[in-house]
């Protein structure tokens, strides 16, 4: 609505500039190689083997000034002959990256001159956040319900066949096959219920089963743990914007 009313252009400016990051690596790797020319590549002896990493191409080398390329690029994404309506939301995956966009917008001399703060109350941000997961929190809930059901019953009829193949062993000295069979049908149905109590109170003591309540809890924290870390981004934002202000 903003850029529309005021005729602006749109910035996504982490994923803009992560892809003109992307681009520039290449584009020096590239050079690496034709500098280098060409250089054979040993055999390996293990075909199915990963190739090994080229590091002489692939990684900068140690004395790259990074700081400085990240300044490069930012003011290469980021033109300062015209007004832009940035988006402020540089988390991806819930991780931050590994640089401090206040710090390159500061370096870059492409701090904004305006910033706009929309906040969401944290109760309001985990309401919205689990209603938008529920489906998907669901959906995993009993995917791990089902896999751990299965490996259940894989794992009692394989201690059940270990069970019968020790019975099928065993001597039976003075005895009918009928009564062999019967013996050996008493041995099951004990075993079988001794199994079925085990497995009960493994069940009642095992903290790691699938629980969509606990899921829930766990997806609410870590909401507020973004939360928190929103704020701290702010202050932080806060912060450059008016020491970079004061420099002007």
């Amino acid at each position: 609505m903003l850029c529309e009313k005021f005729k602006l252009e749109q910035l996504e400016l982490l994923s803009v500039f992560q892809k003109k990051q992307a681009e520039e690596l290449k584009s020096r790797q590239r050079k690496r190689l034709l500098a280098r020319g060409f250089k054979g590549i040993p055999e390996n002896d293990d075909p199915d083997a990963e190739p090994e990493v080229d590091t002489e191409i692939m990684d900068d080398p140690e004395d790259f000034d990074k700081d400085a390329q990240n300044v490069s690029d930012l003011k290469s994404v980021v033109p300062s002959n015209k007004g832009l309506v940035i988006d402020g939301n540089w988390r991806i995956g819930g991780e931050e990256p590994s640089y401090d966009i206040p710090d390159l917008l500061k370096n870059a001399r492409r701090m904004p001159e305006i910033v706009i703060v929309l906040k969401c109350k944290e109760e309001v941000s985990v309401k919205r956040n689990l209603a938008d997961c529920a489906d998907d929190m669901k959906a995993e809930f009993e995917r791990k319900t089902n896999e751990r059901a299965a490996n259940k019953v894989k794992a009692r009829q394989e201690a059940r066949n270990e069970k019968l193949a020790e019975l099928n062993a065993a001597e039976y000295e003075e005895m009918s096959p009928a009564e062999i069979e019967a013996k050996k049908n008493d041995e099951m149905q004990a075993w079988d219920e001794a199994r079925d109590e085990q497995e009960r109170e493994e069940d009642e003591n095992d903290e790691d089963k699938p629980d969509l309540e606990k899921m829930k809890e766990e997806k609410a924290e870590a909401i507020k743990a973004i939360c928190e870390a929103d704020e701290t981004n702010l202050e932080t934002l806060k912060t450059k914007l008016v020491e970079d202000w004061k420099a002007v």
